[in-house]
């Protein structure tokens, strides 16, 4: 144990005396005496207490139990020592042959067209042109049937118009008002079945056109409302569209038979049923047809439009069961 060296304290050093200025009235700065500092003196190095085991308790000796005997550390002799497996070199890292692949061009197959209706809804959209058809065929009729009935009520009206209905006077200047026409001409206008061809002007004898007769049919009808309306719109749009729904025939030209028999399909669609072999027939016994001789009925001659008037009028006042 070796004792650790003193602290040995500096010695005392005597401040600077403090001179007082003589011409300072102030009182003079007195020094206190120097008071030596207390010398900072070590503690004895003190040693630790030595471990003093007690000789009175013997310590435990390691005894092992002896009822557990110790696992001999024998080698199996069945079992082979260590092998070392040889070096196996690792498989070659091998890239696959970059092979192109052939441009296959696809077959162009053509779109099924959708199969849309001229007259009724597009969103029926059948499976097949077979199923189309009958789509078709079955919504035509049914449209067909009601605007027949339809029709066939604002026929019936019209007629019944006869004995009610004021004829105003005619204001077109080129009917003569002693014509054996000028009735005819009254009777078509104020039923409004024809028109003029301008304010002031009927035509009489000028050729009937297509448009004219489709115009009739329609006018007839009492301008019924078509299932689909054109978005193009003449004055004779809706009379040609009600013609082609109706199935009835169309002509180029106009002539005194094909008249006739645009009315007889006419009332054979409304549900008319005549006792003759064709329409020109019928015409000739029901007084519509007169012909322009005794032995003539000019069937292939153009039809004017006066002419047209009195067959119509003759029409609207036949007697129909």
């Amino acid at each position: 144990n070796i004792p650790e060296e003193p602290d040995i304290a500096e010695p005392n050093i005597p401040a600077e005396p403090d001179i007082a200025d003589p011409n300072d009235d102030a009182e003079p700065d007195i020094a206190e005496p120097n008071i030596p500092a207390e010398p900072d003196i070590a503690e004895p190095n003190i040693p630790a207490e030595p471990d003093i085991s007690d000789p009175n308790v013997p310590a435990e000796p390691d005894i092992a139990d002896p009822n557990v005997p110790a696992e001999p550390d024998i080698s199996d002799p069945n079992i082979p020592p260590d092998i070392v497996e040889p070096n196996i070199p690792a498989e070659p890292d091998i890239e696959a042959p970059d092979i192109e692949q052939p441009n296959i061009e696809q077959p162009n197959i053509p779109q099924q067209p959708e199969l849309g209706f001229p007259i009724w809804p597009n969103h029926l959209i059948p499976v097949n042109t077979e199923v189309a058809q009958v789509v078709e065929t079955t919504l035509n009729q049914l449209t067909q049937n009601t605007l027949i009935e339809q029709i066939h009520e604002n026929f019936i009206e019209l007629k019944t118009l006869k004995a009610t209905r004021a004829y105003p006077t005619v204001k077109f200047i080129d009917i003569n008002p002693y014509a054996w026409y000028q009735d005819a001409a009254e009777v078509v206008y104020s039923y409004g079945i024809m028109n003029g061809t301008s304010e002031m002007l009927f035509s009489p004898h000028d050729e009937l056109t297509p448009q004219m007769l489709a115009g009739i049919i329609y006018n007839l009808s009492g301008q019924v409302e078509l299932p689909q309306q054109s978005s193009e719109h003449y004055w004779y749009t809706d009379a040609v569209n009600l013609v082609e729904i109706l199935n009835l025939p169309t002509y180029s030209t106009i002539t005194r038979e094909n008249l006739v028999t645009m009315l007889y399909d006419y009332l054979n669609l409304l549900g008319y049923q005549f006792e003759f072999n064709d329409a020109v027939e019928w015409a000739v016994e029901t007084g519509l047809l007169v012909g322009v001789s005794a032995t003539d009925l000019a069937l292939t001659k153009p039809v004017t439009r006066i002419e047209t008037a009195v067959v119509v009028q003759r029409f609207i006042e036949l007697k129909l069961d």
